[in-house]
């Protein structure tokens, strides 16, 4: 976005540095290992489902009901299970 000075929204640039946050995190610290046990959650394969149509959409913006939609939930079980799984 920066090369193409293309402008972003704030959602945009905030799910962006939420993601390369999180990135840095996993790959230079132990932060994975000091995570809790969750019971319950979404499944680790919608989970990548919902992960991967992020990463293919990160330029556009992403509503709550379309990702509750791939993960066959209503949005407000969606957000709730997903805060759960994700921590």
């Amino acid at each position: 976005m920066l090369s193409a000075r293309i402008a972003g929204n704030a959602k945009r640039v905030a799910a962006f540095a939420y993601l390369l946050a999180i990135h840095i995190a996993e790959k230079y610290t132990n932060v994975a290992l000091q995570r809790s046990d969750y019971r319950g959650g979404l499944p680790i394969a919608r989970l990548r489902k919902i992960e991967d149509y992020v990463h293919t959409h990160l330029a556009e913006s992403i509503s709550i009901e379309t990702l509750a939609e791939l993960a066959e939930l209503s949005p407000f079980h969606f957000s709730r299970v997903f805060k759960q799984t994700t921590g």
